[in-house]
């Protein structure tokens, strides 16, 4: 396995959507900066939960949907 990051929130959910990454997660962001990625991951048919207190910035976690649950639990700790 490797992490890469490509710059960009909307490029990296659309590489999960289409398979080439298996997941997704990034924190800080705002709404601008992922909001289409979001929708082409949820039509592909994967998951996406946004994780954030703040209004102003989200962190976003994607994936297929049978690595989600996983991946949130990760997350959590």
């Amino acid at each position: 396995s490797d992490v890469r990051s490509i710059g960009s929130a909307a490029l990296s959910l659309c590489y999960v959507a289409c398979g080439r990454a298996s997941m997704y997660y990034e924190t800080a962001l705002h709404i601008y900066d992922c909001a289409a990625g979001i929708v082409i991951v949820r039509e592909a048919g994967g998951m996406v939960t946004l994780l954030s207190d703040d209004e102003a910035w989200l962190d976003i976690a994607a994936s297929s949907v049978a690595a989600h649950r996983k991946m949130l639990e990760t997350i959590d700790g």
